[in-house]
C-alpha cells in the first residue's frame, strides 16, 4: 500500500469528470488500498481517486465511526431526508471551510473492489460524505457547490495564499 500523493485546487484534474470503472481486476483492489492508506495517513472522512490524480470513478469514506467503504461507479439513487446547511473542508482545499447545502439521508448504489453492486442508505454525517465525494468524481470541489457570495471570497482568499506560498518557495531556491 502507498500513501499517495494529494491534487491541490486548482489543479485541472479536480475539474474532470471522472471515468467509470469497468475492468475490475487487481489494479482496482491496488487503487482501493492506496486510497484508504491515503485517507488514513491525511485524516478526513473521504477521499476521491482524482484527489489523488486518478481520474476514476472510485472514492472511499468513512461510514460509522470504524469502517472505510470503497464506493466505485456510485450513484446518488434517491434523496429522502431534509437538506441541512453543514460546515465542509477539503483535502484538496487546505484551510478552507464553507456551507454546503446537502441531503441529511440518501439512498446509494455502487460497485465494490469485485464489482459486485450494492445499495445502502446513509444517513447524517455519512450522507454528507458521500455527496461530498461524489461531487469530485462528477469535477465539482466545494467552490463550486458553495453559494455565489461565499465562492468568490473563498476561492479568491485561496487562490492569493497559494500564489504566495508559490512565490515564496521561488525564493527559497
Amino acid at each position: 500500500m502507498t500513501v499517495l500523493p494529494i491534487s491541490f485546487y486548482p489543479d485541472p484534474i479536480l475539474s474532470r469528470i471522472c471515468d467509470p470503472i469497468e475492468v475490475f481486476d487487481e489494479s482496482v483492489k491496488e487503487m482501493s488500498a492506496d486510497l484508504i492508506e491515503s485517507l488514513c495517513a491525511y485524516g478526513g472522512l473521504g477521499l476521491a481517486a482524482p484527489q489523488c490524480g486518478i481520474a476514476k470513478q472510485m472514492f472511499v469514506c468513512q461510514i460509522g465511526k470504524i469502517d472505510i467503504m470503497t464506493f466505485i461507479n456510485p450513484v446518488l439513487e434517491r434523496e429522502m431526508g431534509d437538506e441541512l446547511t453543514t460546515q465542509e473542508g477539503c483535502l484538496s482545499i487546505p484551510g478552507v471551510t464553507g456551507r454546503i447545502k446537502r441531503n441529511d439521508r440518501i439512498l446509494i448504489k455502487a460497485q465494490d473492489i469485485t464489482g459486485a453492486p450494492f445499495s445502502i442508505s446513509l444517513i447524517n454525517t455519512d450522507a454528507i460524505a458521500f455527496q461530498h465525494e461524489l461531487d469530485h468524481l462528477h469535477g465539482r470541489t466545494m467552490f463550486e457547490v458553495m453559494d455565489r457570495v461565499q465562492k468568490l471570497g473563498k476561492r479568491n482568499s485561496y487562490i492569493k495564499k497559494v500564489k504566495k506560498w508559490k512565490a515564496s518557495q521561488k525564493k527559497t531556491k
